[in-house]
């Protein structure tokens, strides 16, 4: 009987040092898991970031072509109406 209470609490121990490592193998693997994820957040935050950017500068970028062309448009009708009205002197003249 002595025996058995002895190997009881032997095999007692040992599944509670089992479950301690248990749980220690557990507690890295969670840590490495949030490791990972924070990682992979940090990137992710970075290239929406580096997205982001070059988002607005292609807006920047559009805004200026669409600036240029408003001007060079304006200056084509500038440019047409003085043709058209010199036109319209010479044919006045004669």
């Amino acid at each position: 009987m002595l025996a058995d209470a002895a190997n009881f609490q032997k095999l007692q121990a040992e599944k509670e040092q089992q479950a301690q490592e248990n749980e220690q193998k557990m507690n890295r693997i969670i840590a490495e898991h949030n490791k990972r994820v924070a990682t992979k957040l940090e990137q992710f935050r970075k290239d929406m970031e580096t997205a982001k950017n070059t988002t607005e500068q292609l807006r920047n970028d559009i805004r200026q072509i669409r600036t240029d062309n408003d001007e060079t448009l304006a200056q084509i009708e500038s440019d047409a109406k003085f043709e058209i009205d010199e036109i319209n002197k010479k044919n006045m003249q004669n």
